[in-house]
């Protein structure tokens, strides 16, 4: 995220001849106290919807005070959104408005239109998150009810893998080898729960906000690439899953495919929410192909290319549900010498599908609800 700052040049000599000449030292200086209007001004009223471009914001008293340091920003509407800054900038098309408050007293709105997304992202971005997790794990039901109230507020933008692993402390019926993996690969882990996002970001807290800005972070920084689309069959006589995953290149890399089956709604006593009667095990993964992926051929799409791949997965000894699976796929692209997630989708493992997704509509939150 960019921040702009604004320098004031102080020209000391100027200033102490003004104040010399001025005589004013007895002019009575205006008093916060006396504040009865506020006026919320911007720098400009139309951005570009590409996350870089911003507006920036001016809170001015009716007493020529300037508020910036002390008002808020919010945008109204049934539930408050506060910004975190005195400034905006947004990855969708949209119009938004936005008022100031200080001490109380409420500013006029003003409006900003944010346009030409299709100009900056061709495929819409869904973020990858692996938690890692464990039913013996007291502190793991605050990172999974965090991850609830993030994807209700990234709607359709994250695709989760709850891995579950075991330890000294406990042992998991979901656990699966590649969740010790992830702690192997990624070394700065702190233990349960933790969660990796996009297999990038090596660790967040399980706080909401703490969430928040690592998903923000890789929809603005690490924009789609490629699209992702999934045709996934069950043959009940084999017991077998055809998932056909297809990658769109918008430009050419090197990409890497990677699929896992979940299940949810498992119920499992979970320590830690032995007081939630509803508390289910969803998005448990229960296998994987590569934590990394799979290159098809030598990994190379050039843009405006399509390729597919179809992993095919025994489902005979699966004590679940085949009802409550889904497969998600996830598409790795080169960065430097390493791969990490460009995109992902899921669809229900027994004759689900998803097209690809266009657009990029996204609306970036430095923002938190109040």
């Amino acid at each position: 995220m960019k921040k702009f700052f604004f320098a004031v040049a102080l020209f000391a000599g100027a200033s102490t001849a003004f104040v010399a000449c001025s005589g004013s030292d007895d002019e009575p200086k205006p008093s916060l106290d006396d504040i009865k209007e506020i006026e919320l001004t911007v720098d400009k009223n139309a951005i570009e919807a590409n996350g870089e471009d911003v507006v920036n914001f001016t809170v001015t008293s009716d007493t020529g005070v300037n508020l910036n340091d002390k008002a808020v920003i919010l945008i109204p509407g049934e539930e408050i959104t506060f910004l975190d800054e005195m400034y905006y900038t947004s990855t969708v098309n949209e119009t938004v408005t936005f008022q100031a408050r200080y001490n109380g007293i409420y500013s006029n709105e003003v409006t900003v239109e944010v346009k030409n997304r299709s100009k900056y992202e061709k495929y819409f971005r869904r973020v990858l998150i692996s938690q890692l997790t464990g039913t013996w794990c007291v502190n793991c039901p605050g990172m999974t009810r965090s991850l609830k109230l993030v994807s209700e507020q990234f709607p359709d933008r994250i695709e989760i893998l709850a891995m579950h692993g075991s330890s000294s402390q406990g042992t998991d019926p979901y656990a699966i080898p590649q969740t010790e993996e992830m702690f192997s690969q990624f070394p700065d882990l702190r233990g349960y729960p933790s969660a990796v996002i996009d297999m990038r970001q090596k660790s967040v807290d399980a706080t909401t906000s703490s969430l928040v800005r690592a998903i923000n972070k890789s929809l603005l920084e690490y924009p789609a690439t490629c699209g992702v689309k999934i045709a996934s069959t069950y043959n009940k006589d084999t017991k077998k899953v055809d998932a056909k995953v297809t990658v769109a290149a918008e430009a050419t890399n090197k990409y890497a495919l990677g699929l896992a089956v979940v299940v949810d709604g498992l119920e499992y006593t979970q320590t830690g929410a032995e007081n939630d009667p509803d508390y289910l095990h969803n998005n448990v993964v229960i296998a994987i192909n590569n934590l990394r992926g799979e290159f098809i051929g030598d990994g190379v799409i050039n843009a405006g290319e399509e390729v597919s791949h179809t992993f095919t997965i025994d489902m005979s000894t699966t004590k679940y549900n085949i009802e409550d699976m889904r497969v998600v796929a996830f598409i790795l692209a080169q960065s430097g010498d390493a791969y990490y997630v460009n995109n992902s989708a899921s669809c229900k493992l027994d004759g689900g599908s998803i097209d690809y997704t266009y657009g990029g509509f996204y609306q970036f939150h430095f923002l938190f609800l109040a």
